[in-house]
């Protein structure tokens, strides 16, 4: 229910947003001088909406079609839906990470580059950003620590053997996309990952949660042996110079990216249409109107490449709501598996969250379909698994 509501309130923001208000009521809004300048000009007297560009969030709310299906799903699941689910999330994986490796290989050529902007010549798979397809893996790599958890390696050795492989997989795809967000967060989820696997489950939880919970013999060797092959991956992969990320860290200036350029800009414009923002999907349009002269490139400029930066100046106060609100709802789940003694199960939780978090600092993944709906997967078994093992 918690899920479902929190969706129906975003689905009523964003309709919210494109309810046409009287003159009077709308030239009284954060922001919106210039175009009311430019009605009184032209003597039109208009009803608009909060949004400034309309036909943007009605593409934004069409989208929410991706997050609406994917809820639906699991409320068709039901009881299954843990298992469907997890399986689902490492099927996309597995897919993602095998076309990312034909695309590095150049055996289909640009038959499997779906878009029309998108990195050609670098694994990102299912993606169109080498970030997102590298920060994706990440989040997938710290979700498959979180089920070895579950997993008796003595009498799954199958499963685990799939799961153990198909992590390594996705961990060489990450590091070779040249993506630094995504080195970053692959060493972040490298080092998750030994944590998960090395640290011993407590035993003063309740002795009918430690029944049906599954052995965890092995993983204190497994995490070292993960931790030390990840990393001497990472090293035969520097010294061979076949790390673009970590090339693009030493050669370029990061604080001379673009994304660190445009921050005052960004700051000006929330602070421009607080508290009700620009509108959901508008940032593009409207950061015309604030774009200087220093900030003119022959490429534009779609995203804020700061997704926490463009949630406020599109959403405004809705905006800074819908961010705590997030990160207090992964916070209570984390806090659920602790009280119940599934502490790496908490540590995958708030890993993957500090993954995603980094990259919404430097891009925008959550923005991308697929991406949504993976992380609505992920965060649906968390919330669902935690709710469980606390009402046993």
């Amino acid at each position: 229910t918690l899920p479902a509501t929190l969706f129906g309130l975003l689905l009523g923001l964003f309709a919210l947003q494109l309810v046409p208000l009287p003159p009077a009521i709308w030239s009284a809004l954060p922001g919106r001088d210039i175009i009311f300048g430019l009605d009184n000009a032209l003597g039109v007297q208009q009803w608009r909406p909060i949004s400034m560009v309309p036909s943007r969030t009605l593409n934004a709310l069409s989208n929410l079609s991706v997050l609406a299906a994917g809820l639906a799903v699991c409320i068709a699941l039901n009881a299954s839906r843990l298992r469907v689910l997890t399986i689902g999330i490492l099927a996309v994986a597995l897919v993602h990470a095998t076309f990312g490796l034909v695309q590095i290989l150049g055996l289909a050529g640009d038959l499997l580059y779906f878009y029309h902007i998108q990195n050609r010549g670098s694994p990102v798979g299912l993606f169109a950003n080498a970030n997102h397809s590298a920060v994706f893996g990440a989040v997938i790599m710290v979700f498959i620590a979180g089920i070895l958890t579950q997993v008796d390696a003595g009498r799954e050795r199958g499963e685990a053997t799939i799961l153990y492989s198909l992590y390594g997989f996705i961990f060489l795809m990450t590091i070779v996309s040249g993506s630094r967000a995504g080195l970053l967060c692959s060493i972040i989820a490298l080092a998750a990952t030994a944590i998960i696997l090395l640290r011993k489950p407590r035993k003063n939880y309740s002795r009918q949660t430690q029944k049906k919970a599954r052995p965890t013999r092995r993983l204190p060797i497994a995490g070292l042996l993960v931790a030390m092959v990840g990393i001497a991956i990472m090293g035969i992969f520097l010294f061979a110079n076949r790390l673009p990320a970590f090339e693009q860290f030493v050669s370029n200036d990061p604080l001379g990216d673009l994304r660190y350029v445009i921050l005052p800009t960004l700051v000006d414009m929330a602070w421009t249409y607080f508290p009700v923002g620009s509108g959901v999907g508008t940032f593009e349009n409207v950061f015309y109107i604030h774009e200087s002269d220093a900030l003119l490139r022959r490429t534009y400029i779609n995203m804020a490449h700061n997704d926490f930066a463009q949630t406020i100046i599109e959403m405004g106060l809705f905006g800074i709501a819908l961010i705590v609100g997030a990160l207090v709802w992964v916070a209570r789940i984390a806090w659920q598996y602790v009280k119940v003694g599934r502490g790496n199960t908490a540590i995958a939780v708030v890993a993957c969250l500090g993954i995603v978090c980094l990259a919404s600092l430097f891009d925008y993944p959550l923005r991308t379909p697929l991406f949504q709906l993976c992380a609505l997967w992920l965060l649906l078994i968390a919330h669902d698994l935690a709710f469980r093992l606390q009402t046993r």
